[in-house]
């Protein structure tokens, strides 16, 4: 009987340290399920007034405010005469300089 305690307080031991390691090793970028990836495309959706898809959950405030601040970069520095969706997936970075 004692060893099967023994065991279990091994086990014990074991299964937090793996759940660590696990944890120190996990890089989300590795992985498709992007949230801010989900959010800009549902933004660039409002932006080009279609329907979005991920509307149940918290990040819905966020994904409005982003169509705005897009829309409204969009408006201001507007150089050709693309839309602001294609610009955005064009030059992703040109959204963060002001």
């Amino acid at each position: 009987m004692k060893e099967k305690y023994s065991f279990v307080k091994h086990i014990v031991v074991i299964i937090p340290l793996v759940f660590l390691w696990a944890g120190l090793n996990f890089n989300r970028n590795n992985y498709p399920n992007d949230p801010e990836y989900i959010y800009l495309m549902n933004a660039l959706c409002i932006c080009d007034l279609q329907s979005v898809g991920h509307i149940d959950n918290p990040g819905t405030t966020l994904i409005q405010l982003s169509a705005v601040t897009i829309g409204v970069k969009h408006l201001f520095l507007q150089t050709e005469n693309d839309r602001a969706v294609e610009n955005v997936l064009r030059q992703p970075g040109d959204l963060l300089k002001a």
